[in-house]
């Protein structure tokens, strides 16, 4: 199914046996499940703020896009219309047709109060398959957002502002990896990996702190010295 530009498609039941092809301007959304994959260049965004969409595989070669949105620290993966997280299910034995490239960019939207250093947002892509597949979406350009106190006026999702992460807080940035789990979506548990962030101090912000300590020791064994 190839999709008139401009629109959004909303799947919140099983959808037939064929793919989606966005066009540049479509986002898809929903609950539902498809039994193809995704591919085009427009923009996923699972779930219905948020929730759980599943396909068989998606290609990004064209420039497809994600908006991912995050509640709590983990998904309810047994809930598809109150997952917490939104979370792409990838059943498919090939989940990505090709890499993600700069072209595609991932929108993450951390709908909570506040964020500081070692803090865990665990969703965004789930696979069927229990390899690791960092190295297919690592290429991306990746955007993060935070609720904060919801005055941001850089992003809005839904009716709700946001503030882009460096604006939030520069001295953060985030760690993306995925992680081996097992989860069941109703018809009983998989083995497979997942998105997972982890916020860390800028390495800036580091290199300073390092340079503040070994300014405050050197003031103190010059004062030892001159006593």
């Amino acid at each position: 199914m190839t999709l008139q530009d401009g629109l959004t498609f909303v799947v919140n039941n099983a959808l037939g046996s064929s793919g989606v092809v966005l066009g540049a301007g479509n986002t898809l959304g929903g609950s539902g499940s498809i039994a193809g994959g995704i591919s085009g260049a427009g923009q996923v965004s699972p779930g219905n703020s948020p929730g759980i969409l599943t396909a068989a595989s998606i290609d990004p070669a064209l420039g497809l896009g994600l908006k991912l949105e995050f509640t709590g620290a983990a998904p309810a993966y047994g809930s598809p219309t109150a997952s917490v997280n939104d979370v792409l299910h990838l059943t498919g034995p090939a989940p990505f047709a090709s890499s993600f490239s700069s072209a595609n960019v991932i929108n993450i939207f951390l709908g909570v109060a506040s964020v500081s250093a070692g803090s865990t947002f665990e969703g965004g892509i789930f696979t069927d398959v229990a390899s690791d597949f960092l190295a297919s979406i690592s290429g991306a350009t990746k955007t993060y957002y935070v609720l904060g106190n919801g005055l941001g006026t850089d992003a809005t999702l839904g009716t709700q502002g946001y503030y882009l992460l460096s604006n939030y807080d520069a001295s953060l940035s985030f760690d993306l990896t995925t992680v081996a789990r097992t989860a069941d979506f109703g018809a009983g548990n998989v083995n497979g990996q997942v998105m997972f962030f982890t916020a860390v101090p800028e390495p800036s912000a580091v290199a300073l702190a390092g340079l503040g300590a070994a300014l405050a020791g050197y003031a103190v064994r010059k004062r030892r010295r001159k006593a």
